[in-house]
């Protein structure tokens, strides 16, 4: 199952074509694409990102730090 936000008509690629109006966010547009593939926010959930603590030891897999993260 394929599901994605498209201005462009997809041809049979895609099971769920979610057209979003405006430019949203990003991270907007994203739950907007999961709700329309049918998984809404639970009700307790207001949507922000969130961290759940406590974090995992991840030094094995980044290093010792310190660096910077940048996504594109």
């Amino acid at each position: 199952w394929i599901g994605a936000i498209s201005e462009d008509y997809p041809g049979s690629l895609l099971d769920l074509r979610h057209r979003v109006g405006g430019d949203p966010p990003e991270p907007e547009r994203m739950l907007s694409l999961a709700e329309a593939a049918g998984f809404p926010l639970p009700s307790d959930d207001h949507g922000a990102l969130a961290l759940r603590r406590p974090l995992p030891d991840t030094v094995r897999l980044t290093g010792g730090g310190p660096y910077v993260v940048v996504h594109p």
